[in-house]
Formats: C-alpha cells, structure tokens, sequence
C-alpha cells in the first residue's frame, strides 16, 4: 500500500498534473487526490525521502491529538483534555494505522475538527462564530476532498443526533 501511494504521489510530482492520479500511466479517477497531492508536495521539497511521504500524516497525527486535548479541555476541564490527548496519542490503534500511507488520521482529524466546530456554533454564548463557521466549513471541505462523502455525513449525521437529543433540533430561537 505504501509503494503505491508514494508511486502516485511521485508521478503526480513528475508529470505535474496534480488532479488525476496515475499509476502505471493509468488513471485511478477513484483516488481522490488531495492526500496524494500532499504527499507529493513534501516528496518534492523532501528530495523524494520516505519521510517525504509520510511527514503529512505524522503531521496529522500529532494535530489531531492537539486537537482532541483541546476539544476535551473546552467540553469539561484542563485534566479530561489531558487524558484524552495522551489516551490518543499512546493508543496503538492510531499508531499501527499511520505506518502506513492511508490518509484515515487526517480524516479522523476533519470530523473532529468539524464535531468540535459544530458544537461551539450551538453554544448559545460563543462570541467567534465567524471563526467557528470557517472551521467547520474547512473541515468538511477538506475531508471531502480527501475522502469524499464521509467526511460530511459523519459529522452532520452526529449534529443531528445530538441536537435531537438536547432538543435543539426544531427549535428556533435567535
């Protein structure tokens, strides 16, 4: 898996076309491509090193358990967000699955950039909602384009339950 995804990541780099993804001169138009495009970004200025490959989900990773500490720090207190980005970053699930070039952490970090981002917009207080608003839609943007669809139902999907359950679901208030 990993010699294929840096193969399309070194043939979008060497042909320059940074939308289809080849391999073995075939287009792969399932791919989508924005993780593909990254990686070769990072080859390109990494003089094609497997680090180059692989520096954008390591990247990832550590934002994401950033991200979670945070989150966790907003939603109940500084140790609970503590907890939470140290049970992320140490837990062997996320280690066993950026070993190899799949790009599942950088998807995991859209939605839980977007869930986070959600909530804050229905808290009735929140002064930056501007800020919030643009989170929200640059997560599920970009978890589009790297992943397509999922990145979006998961995170309106789970809004909807929890706005259901504290029913703010059909309430319309300003």
């Amino acid at each position: 898996m990993d010699a294929v995804q840096a193969t399309i990541a070194r043939n979008m780099l060497t042909s320059g076309d940074w939308v289809t993804a080849r391999l073995d001169g075939v287009a792969d138009l399932e791919k989508i491509a924005a993780h593909l495009l990254d990686g070769g970004r990072h080859l390109r200025s990494l003089r094609r090193t497997p680090l180059g490959g692989r520096l954008p989900l390591a990247l990832a990773r550590i934002l994401l358990c950033w991200v979670t500490y945070r989150f966790g720090r907003w939603a109940f207190n500084e140790d609970a967000g503590l907890c939470a980005g140290l049970s992320l970053a140490t837990g062997v699930g996320l280690f066993l699955f950026t070993r190899i070039l799949i790009p599942d952490a950088i998807l995991t970090l859209t939605i839980t950039g977007a869930i986070w981002a959600w909530l804050r917009l229905l808290e009735p207080d929140e002064a930056e909602t501007r800020k919030w608003s643009l989170m929200l839609g640059l997560c599920m943007g970009c978890g589009l384009l790297l992943k397509g669809l999922i990145a979006v139902v998961f995170p309106v999907l789970a809004g909807m339950v929890y706005m259901a359950v504290t029913r703010q679901l059909f309430s319309w208030t300003a």
